[in-house]
């Protein structure tokens, strides 16, 4: 039998503490960029906000240019992209999918990168003052790091490059309520009532 290598076993221990730390922190950045995305599209400003680092932290969105420290990243979001709204306008759609994260933590574990794509869909909705019946499709590149802060992990600065902004007419036939109940085959429980604002339906957040 091998003699017991004490210094082995605590080499190889040590080396898969740390690559469960690493994996842990992909988790917890990868969580925190669905939530942006999330938040986003929900018109969800303090949810959003929260997600920056205090101090140094900054947001550059294709040619808007860079806003710097979380006050003006706030009134940014606010003003700028929220048009001072804070919710869907009816039948508005604004979706923000995130895609393909790729992340890399720093040896330290305080600091990583990320670079993703975001897939965006923006249609005005009935009641928002715009008029027209089309949907505004873009897609582009992040690159964004981030920052351990009291062992959470947030958005440091934020870069999102657009690949392409298209416009796409004919949006006058979407729907926003699926295929209604069965008569045949009756659910046991009614489906959910659309929120009376927004016109369509949902779904909260389990977190």
């Amino acid at each position: 039998m091998a003699e017991f290598d004490a210094q082995t076993l605590y080499t190889e221990l040590l080396a898969l503490k740390q690559e469960v730390a690493r994996l842990r922190d992909e988790s917890d950045i990868r969580q925190l960029q669905y939530r942006y995305g999330y938040y986003d599209e929900f018109f969800q400003w303090d949810r959003l906000i929260e997600l920056f680092a205090d101090g140094d932290c900054s947001v550059e969105i294709g040619a808007r240019g860079k806003y710097i420290g979380k006050e003006r990243v706030a009134r940014f979001y606010r003003e700028i992209i929220g048009k001072n709204r804070t919710q869907l306008a009816k039948n508005q759609i604004y979706n923000h999918l995130q895609l393909q994260m790729v992340i890399t933590v720093a040896p330290d574990g305080q600091q990583a990168k990320a670079r993703s794509r975001a897939l965006i869909q923006g249609s005005p909705g009935t009641d928002s003052g715009e008029s027209g019946h089309s949907m505004v499709w873009a897609e582009g590149v992040y690159e964004n790091n981030f920052v351990k802060q009291n062992g959470i992990w947030r958005i440091q600065h934020m870069y999102w490059a657009p690949t392409f902004y298209a416009t796409v007419t004919g949006i006058e036939s979407i729907k926003f309520a699926g295929v209604p109940a069965s008569e045949t085959f009756p659910p046991d429980e009614a489906a959910r009532p659309p929120d009376p604002v927004v016109g369509r339906t949902l779904v909260s957040y389990h977190y």
